[in-house]
């Protein structure tokens, strides 16, 4: 199985912990998803052998590996016995990773996987790309992340986001990338900021759902 495959579930998933109020693990799900995104055209056996061949830093802050794997347990339960056996088995193998290479920081998985691609990338450079500004991208990413779930002021920061001309397509598809999960590198700029305006809006709308919710059953 590819790894995009286990990509497109484990951005789901992170979606669902954010909404049941439990951002930290999904923040930490999300580092590890972005790591996998850069090579999800490959098997994830691939990338397992991968990970066992590339040397990863055992220090440079947390959160680390092995914080994922309470959460990456709990949906491999979940989907025993109710997915396909192959998908079971790759996340399994995803689990195993985040076991064996436990001490490894998240930011740092992620910094050497994203290294490797672009060094096998530098064999054929493509004309025209352009650097991503990681500083701006660093900058806007820890704001929004401060700013999530208040909607007040998470939409006078991502007005600002939207209007800062130094956020390019190139800055606009990386803050997606890490805010939400993988995101093409053809996205549009607009496109890739709806994305990150995205996160925020499912969480706005699960609390007033659950607002709603008690509200109603107060009135009862």
């Amino acid at each position: 199985m590819k790894v995009a495959a286990l990509v497109g579930l484990l951005t789901r998933y992170t979606d669902t912990l954010d909404a049941s109020s439990a951002p930290a693990a999904a923040s930490r799900l999300r580092g590890f998803v972005a790591a996998l995104g850069v090579l999800e055209s490959i098997s994830v056996s691939d990338f397992a052998s991968l990970c066992s061949k590339l040397h990863f830093p055992k220090s440079g802050g947390s959160p680390l590996l092995r914080e994922l794997v309470p959460a990456m347990e709990g949906l491999s339960k979940l989907l025993k016995g109710v997915a396909k056996a192959e998908l079971v088995s790759d996340l399994e193998r995803l689990l195993a990773i985040a076991r064996e290479q436990g001490d490894i920081p998240i930011d740092g998985f992620a910094s050497v996987i994203r290294q490797h691609v672009v060094s096998a990338s530098r064999r054929q450079p493509k004309r025209g790309a352009a650097p991503v500004n990681q500083q701006l991208v660093d900058d806007y990413l820890n704001r929004l992340e401060a700013a999530l779930g208040n909607d007040a002021a998470f939409r006078v920061l991502f007005r600002d986001l939207e209007a800062d001309k130094r956020v390019t397509k190139t800055e606009a598809v990386e803050l997606a990338t890490r805010f939400l999960g993988p995101t093409p590198p053809s996205t549009s700029r607009p496109k890739a900021l709806q994305r990150v305006l995205q996160r925020h809006q499912k969480i706005v709308d699960f609390k007033r759902a659950s607002e709603s919710i008690r509200s109603g059953r107060s009135a009862a």
